[in-house]
């Protein structure tokens, strides 16, 4: 009998396990959707996002779509990315220290955590969806203040 209950838990631990494993971390997903949306793979990049953010990833592919805008053919290397807490376990604020090859930056993101995992999330201004006016006016906004 006590067998049955040792085969049992060592069961729960070894689902346990591997159900945390299916889960990346917040610095994990940050990362793998710069260099995604960096190598212009806007679906690859939009599937690490909540609705809102996949609704930014589309309205940043609009821009980058128009014949005037000039493709960025430079590799990125991401130096570091912190993720602090704003609002319980459910929402971070990440930022990422971006080395372009002519500079090093900051970026940041929001990350909201939900069912599937850790998203990355952005809130428009208009609180409902993202268009390209938006993000070039917050593009040009984070120029500015940097």
């Amino acid at each position: 009998m006590h067998h049955y209950f040792f085969y049992g838990a060592c069961l729960c631990l070894l689902l346990g396990a591997c159900a945390k494993a299916s889960s990346p971390e917040p610095e994990e997903v940050v990362g793998a959707y710069i260099n995604t949306l960096h190598r212009g793979d806007f679906t690859g990049a939009a599937a690490f996002c909540t609705p809102a953010g996949a609704a930014y990833v589309d309205a940043l592919e609009a821009i980058m779509a128009d014949p005037e805008a000039l493709p960025d053919t430079s590799s990125v290397i991401i130096n570091s990315i912190l993720c602090q807490p704003l609002s319980g376990d459910t929402l971070l604020r990440c930022e990422a220290m971006i080395d372009d090859g002519f500079e090093v930056y900051p970026e940041q993101y929001l990350l909201l955590k939900g069912a599937e995992g850790w998203r990355v999330h952005h809130q428009p201004q208009d609180g409902k969806t993202s268009t390209s006016e938006e993000v070039i006016t917050t593009e040009e906004t984070s120029a500015a203040e940097n």
